[in-house]
């Protein structure tokens, strides 16, 4: 089994995010400290898998751009990393553990407030990683954005 050290160390292995990509996340209304904190944002070329994870690969190989997201389980440990690339609405974990991006949230306070589950990555940074971003394990399909009374591409669970 792949420890959490050994995840961060895969993660940080990747390149970081070139200006065309922060400008177009910062056009989308993404902060800095969204893109940097707890961990960056960073990018790698990946080819995703029909199970829902995916591989990192040269860039010789069939693949595409996209953002990674170390992920943290409910105990605020490295557990896998997240694969988005934006043009296809796509996301895959490199292991297949997190079930959510932000699973670290579901144990923290909130004073009364639900935890607010996004069903995009974009949605997910520019709420300042406040919450979790669903994703679904179904090759080539994504779930539909929808825009709910807790805010846009929000769900809010209680």
């Amino acid at each position: 089994m792949i420890a959490s050290h050994e995840i961060s160390e895969v993660f940080y292995r990747a390149d970081r995010l070139d200006q065309r990509q922060l400008d177009w996340l910062r056009d989308r209304g993404v902060m800095t400290h969204a893109l940097t904190e707890p961990d960056p944002v960073l990018t790698a070329r990946v080819a995703f898998t029909k199970t829902g994870t995916f591989d990192v690969v040269s860039v010789d190989e069939e693949g595409v751009r996209a953002l990674l997201i170390l992920c943290h389980g409910v105990v605020g440990e490295p557990n896998d990393i997240a694969a988005w690339p934006p043009r296809t609405g796509n996301i895959g974990m490199w292991l297949g553990r997190a079930g959510l991006i932000g699973e670290d949230e579901i144990l923290q306070p909130r004073l009364g407030a639900p935890l607010r589950i996004f069903r995009e990555p974009l949605w997910w940074l520019k709420s300042g990683r406040r919450g979790g971003n669903h994703y679904k394990r179904q090759e080539g399909r994504r779930p539909p954005v929808r825009h709910f009374a807790s805010g846009r591409g929000c769900r809010s669970r209680g």
